[in-house]
């Protein structure tokens, strides 16, 4: 994450602890009711570029390899010779511990980094778009493709404090993303990490747009 050049975008939601076994009624149905709609490769780049007004744009090999390295650590750890260091869960590290994980995951980033792209297999690409109406200063936001497996990510949302009605529009533009991808039968069946995002964003989006779980 420390090597991401803009912020990314997390969502989650937060609820009081009475409305917890409501609400996880309601995402059981949900997920219950989830149909195959996922878009081909080239239809997500349509959507990007003719629903969202991106533009591809070429990246820098260094970017590239950035992305490539980033990829590797969170998808593909397997490719990286240097052991992970997992760090202690029932009780604070020493600094000792931390510095060892610090130095850990340099090493494999350093690896990461070092695999050429043409023995990866993987391919990325870029879009942008500025968005200036609708916000008082202007937003750029980047979508990176890894189009090998289909996994992308939103960076961007500009400097600077924006307004909750600035702020709910950068969120529908970011979870209409997700949401256009879809999920596969396999998505569904095996109740994969893009299943469960897909579930979450509607959720939230649902949430955040004042619509009761018995209205949907």
């Amino acid at each position: 994450m420390s090597h991401e050049a803009e912020a990314q975008y997390i969502y989650w939601i937060s609820y009081k602890e009475d409305e917890k076994a409501e609400l996880q009624a309601w995402k059981e149905e949900l997920e219950c009711s989830i149909e195959p709609c996922d878009k081909t490769i080239e239809q997500f780049k349509c959507f990007l570029v003719e629903e969202l007004g991106m533009q591809p744009v070429p990246m820098q090999d260094s970017e590239v390899n950035r992305h490539k390295a980033i990829f590797i650590e969170n998808h593909h750890k397997d490719w990286i010779q240097t052991p992970e260091i997992k760090l202690p869960n029932d009780r604070t590290p020493t600094e000792a511990e931390l510095k060892a994980k610090v130095a850990c995951f340099e090493q494999r980033f350093a690896e990461a980094l070092a695999i050429p792209l043409e023995e990866t297999g993987l391919i990325f690409s870029k879009y942008e778009a500025e968005y200036v109406q609708d916000f008082e200063r202007p937003v750029k936001l980047t979508v990176v493709l890894e189009e090998s497996h289909y996994i992308y990510e939103v960076h961007g949302g500009g400097r600077g404090r924006r307004t909750l009605d600035e702020k709910a529009k950068l969120d529908d533009i970011v979870q209409s993303i997700l949401l256009y991808k879809g999920v596969s039968a396999e998505d569904i069946r095996t109740k994969s990490q893009n299943f469960k995002e897909y579930v979450g964003t509607i959720i939230s989006f649902q949430l955040r747009n004042g619509v009761k779980h018995a209205e949907i």
